[in-house]
């Protein structure tokens, strides 16, 4: 999604991922209504579709290029910690120590079963089936296509890949009446019998590839902080797939807590880190709620209520202004963290699409920490990072993860929100 690319793009990462990928600017719903991603407010009005494991490896080596090793194969068997480390005992006897963890391993977090966190919540849908699947019939465009019935349905994403004998696509099946474990095989049979009814006709299968069996839990942490262990990802929400929010969260999860660490290893106060429940769990909240309510409107049974939701949802969708809002909130770009009184109601809003008169603001992060966005035509204050803005916008103090942390006046104290984030020594250089 978009705000997933701009992250992305803050590493240098986003063209090169961009260039071996298919793209949509549309998503085809209920009612043949269709969400249009083109109005974003973004550098990438579309979503990117692409194999996961492309986004896994472009991230592995940006980590190992900047100095991370990645150590594959290891099992955590004990995680402990005291005021100032936690220690991590490997399979193999091994202790591992370091003043934070995080938690990035999974909807069934080693890490989070040995600690005894809870993981509250439910399972909302069972024998979901993904595929990656060569249809010739398959439908036209690059859009993503959703398609069901009463008791069925499938959501096609296109790959881009065509050849002679078709074109490839990633498909999400269910079907009521076939409720089995997620151990049982997955067969062409059953992924083409489901696609043709939700469809309403046959998309001519001539392969099946990679595909999987599982269970859809709505579950998420009450604390994304557990001392010195910071959950992300799935180890701290998992929700329905129906809406792709998942891999999209992680990363945006990431992004939020990666600098705060690093100011905090740089001797930031602590409570620095205690921000990142506070901003984040809401979003995963939110996350939980909207595809879930997409899930169950995907799912839903009764003819009168199926008849209702396709004739309200085009209907709704075609409002530029709802639809924009709908958009924005599945792509990411109109989430917002919480200001405090007295803000400006800027704070908390991204600043990515602040027109610059250098280098856009993802160019910049690559380098910088917080970024200075001066006012048009000042000069630069301090040594901070910074940019000239093009409009008549207000001073803007810019966090890494590209939210801004301040807004004001040229002169407005926005050194003394700096001291909040940063150490004195780092906030005063």
């Amino acid at each position: 999604m978009a705000r997933t690319l701009e992250v992305l793009d803050s590493r240098g990462l986003a063209e090169d991922l961009l260039a071996q990928a298919a793209t949509t600017a549309e998503v085809t719903l209920f009612g043949g209504a269709r969400l249009d991603l083109t109005g974003l407010h973004s550098r990438y009005p579309f979503a990117m579709i692409t194999p996961q494991t492309n986004v896994d490896q472009a991230l592995g080596r940006y980590a190992e290029q900047h100095g991370a090793t990645i150590r594959r194969g290891v099992q955590a068997v004990a995680v402990d910690q005291d005021a100032d480390t936690v220690t991590v005992t490997t399979g193999t006897g091994n202790l591992i120590r370091a003043r934070f963890v995080v938690a990035a391993d999974g909807a069934h977090s080693t890490v989070r079963h040995l600690l005894g966190v809870e993981f509250p919540g439910r399972t909302v849908l069972s024998s979901v089936v993904l595929a990656d699947v060569k249809l010739t019939r398959g439908p036209a465009g690059n859009g993503l296509t959703l398609g069901n019935t009463a008791d069925s349905f499938g959501f096609l994403v296109p790959y881009g890949c065509h050849d002679s004998d078709g074109s490839w696509f990633r498909s999400m099946t269910w079907d009521r009446h076939h409720q089995v474990g997620d151990r049982e095989p997955v067969e062409a049979d059953e992924v083409e019998a489901v696609l043709t009814r939700s469809m309403g006709r046959d998309l001519g299968i001539t392969g099946l590839s990679w595909h999987s069996r599982f269970h859809c839990d709505e579950r998420q942490v009450r604390d994304y902080r557990a001392g010195r262990v910071f959950f992300a990802g799935d180890a701290a929400h998992v929700h329905s797939p129906v809406g792709g929010q998942g891999l999209n969260t992680g990363i945006q999860d990431a992004a939020n807590l990666a600098w705060k660490i690093d100011a905090v290893l740089g001797g930031a106060d602590d409570a620095v880190l205690d921000s990142y429940q506070k901003e984040r769990h809401p979003i995963g909240q939110r996350v939980l709620r909207q595809s879930g309510l997409l899930l169950r409107g995907v799912t839903l049974r009764p003819a009168a209520g199926r008849w209702l939701r396709d004739r309200i949802t085009p209907r709704v969708l075609s409002r530029p202004r709802i639809r924009d809002l709908v958009a924005g909130s599945f792509a990411g770009t109109t989430l917002r963290y919480r200001r405090r009184p007295g803000d400006h109601e800027l704070v908390g809003t991204r600043a990515t699409e602040v027109p610059l008169t250098g280098p856009r603001l993802t160019v910049l992060q690559r380098e910088a920490g917080f970024v200075l966005v001066r006012l048009r035509g000042a000069a630069p204050i301090g040594t901070l990072p910074q940019a000239e803005r093009t409009d008549q916008g207000p001073l803007l103090l810019v966090r890494p993860d590209g939210y801004i942390a301040w807004a004001g006046p040229a002169d407005g104290d926005w050194q003394a929100a700096l001291r909040t984030w940063l150490s004195p020594a780092a906030a005063n250089r």
